[in-house]
Parts: structure tokens; C-alpha cells; sequence
């Protein structure tokens, strides 16, 4: 167990042909159990190379600006060798004033958004279109809600033009934290992209 992400492996003391049939046979039902929370068969494959890969595959490049993972997202992908190529760039402030100075969104444009959804989701856009992609995530700064927990909201742009938003609950700001966000975020994106 790993910043929200675990890795199963199974195994059998023989390697005789009903042993690896019994295996298959696990395998088969894992997937029919837990497939769409399975992002890679094998334990080379890191949920950001899985992404990376997706995106590299249709000729996308993803844009990343955030103010809630503390840059924990950007160097997980940035840290994928080759798979990092899929990567246009990744922006990081403490706030999302910080990222909207830093991208040069108009500030009539951000006067005339009334909520933090409307706010990520124009960082969203224009992050792509800084960085010259169809894909991008935004990341909000962490807030408080009604009930004292905490959230970011975050955008996603997708290929198609289509863009999502979602508002993720933190647990706190611990490193720790910070990497169960980001998987959240990445896992988000794989999904995204699949459907």
C-alpha cells in the first residue's frame, strides 16, 4: 500500500501447466471484481506511466497547473523517462491567482467567474492552449467547506474538447496526503481517457 494504490501479486509454489491455469483463472476474476481500478498487469507499469502511455498513444500532450498536490503530481510524471515525453509542462503556485498570473489569464476574464469550479476550469483551458495541447488538468488550492474537511477542486481537459470537473476531499496536507491526491487525480485521467 502506497499513496492509495495497491500491488497484488500472486503466485503458486509449482509451475505446472493446471498451476498457471489456476492462475489465469485468478487473473480472470480479479478483473471481473476490480477492472476498472486496475491500471496496469504487471509491476513495471507506474499509474503515470499508464497515463502517459494513453496520452503518447493518440499523440496528446498533457498540461498540468496546480496549487493542491505541492508539485507532488508533476514529478511523479515528470520522474517516467521516456514516458515522460507525453508531458507538455506543469505549472505550480500556492494559489490559483498565482497559476492565472503565471499563464496570463485576463483578469476579466477570472472577475467574471463566480465559483472555484468556473475558476479550475478556465486554468484548464488555458493551460492547454498556453502549452499548445488538447489536455490538461487544474488543480485548486485546498479549501474548507461547511463541515471543517478538506477539498480541491479540480478540471480536466480532455482530447476531445470535452472538460470535467471534479471536487476531491483531502485528508490533510502531509506528504502522504499530497500523493493519495495525486493518484486520485491520475487514476481520474486513466478513467477519462479509456471511456
Amino acid at each position: 500500500f502506497e499513496a492509495g494504490r495497491v500491488d497484488f501479486t500472486f503466485s503458486l509454489a509449482g509451475d505446472t501447466p493446471e498451476d498457471r491455469a489456476r492462475l489465469q483463472q485468478l487473473k480472470e476474476d480479479v478483473l471481473r471484481h476490480l477492472g476498472q481500478y486496475v491500471y496496469a498487469e504487471d509491476a513495471e507499469t507506474s499509474l503515470e506511466q499508464r497515463v502517459l502511455r494513453l496520452l503518447g498513444a493518440r499523440g496528446e500532450m498533457l498540461a498540468i497547473v496546480d496549487s493542491g498536490t505541492g508539485g507532488v503530481l508533476a514529478a511523479g510524471l515528470a520522474g517516467c523517462g521516456s514516458d515522460a515525453g507525453a508531458l507538455a509542462g506543469c505549472l505550480l503556485a500556492s494559489t490559483e491567482d498565482g497559476l492565472r498570473r503565471m499563464i496570463a489569464v485576463a483578469h476579466d476574464r477570472w472577475s467574471a467567474c463566480t465559483t472555484e469550479v468556473q475558476r479550475v476550469e478556465l486554468l484548464a483551458e488555458t493551460a492547454a492552449d498556453c502549452a499548445g495541447s488538447r489536455c490538461a488538468i487544474a488543480v485548486g488550492q485546498p479549501r474548507r467547506d461547511a463541515d471543517g474537511g478538506s477539498y480541491v477542486e479540480a478540471a480536466f481537459r480532455l482530447p476531445n474538447g470535452v472538460g470535467r470537473t471534479a471536487q476531491l476531499h483531502l485528508r490533510g496536507t502531509s506528504p502522504s496526503d499530497r500523493s493519495r491526491l495525486a493518484t486520485e487525480l491520475l487514476d481520474r485521467l486513466r478513467r477519462l481517457l479509456v471511456d
